[in-house]
């Protein structure tokens, strides 16, 4: 009997809840928080954006994978691709975010002074994302609180994208097994 331990899969670490908690601990360390009058703020942007990281880290997962070639094994994200998950994704619809905005929240959060092989140039890798997500949240939104903001981001542009755990759903049921495995 076929047993995913014992195939070519046995090493790859499964999503789940727990390692969705500590990637978004490592991204939220790196992120550049954004300017707000009270300390609480922060935190109420924290607690929507880890509630949906699940969803945000596939989005960037499934785009990043599509991407054009960045020259390295990295996943990271071109302008191109990153541009196709918010047109997708419905941001523009409102006319809160323009391409003009997108695209320079990009260019910003992007630049680097050297390009290295684990944060390739004229791309984003995972926690800049997470970053991009937050400040396109808070100009998408004309709530006064920055966490209602992202929660209202969150719920209609973020959790609609993208089906949480997709991807794990996709190797469970229909890439870990013999034939793949052979």
């Amino acid at each position: 009997m076929w047993d995913v331990r014992d195939s070519v899969f046995w090493d790859y670490i499964p999503d789940s809840q727990e390692l969705m908690d500590k990637l978004f601990e490592c991204d939220w360390q790196l992120v550049q928080k954004p300017y707000v009058k009270n300390e609480s703020d922060i935190e109420e942007i924290r607690k929507e954006l880890k509630r949906n990281y699940w969803t945000i880290r596939d989005a960037f997962k499934y785009y990043s994978s599509i991407s054009s070639s960045t020259g390295s094994g990295t996943f990271a994200l071109t302008l191109n691709s990153y541009t196709d998950y918010l047109k997708q994704a419905g941001v523009y619809q409102n006319n809160l975010v323009s391409l003009t905005d997108s695209d320079t929240l990009f260019y910003s959060i992007s630049k680097r002074d050297k390009a290295t092989p684990l944060n390739p140039g004229n791309s984003i890798i995972r926690y800049q994302f997470l970053e991009i997500v937050m400040k396109i949240g808070l100009k998408y939104s004309k709530k006064k609180s920055p966490g209602e903001a992202i929660k209202e981001f969150c719920e209609e542009i973020i959790q609609k994208s993208l089906p949480q755990g997709k991807g794990q759903t996709f190797r469970v049921e229909r890439y870990w097994n013999v034939e793949w495995d052979n």
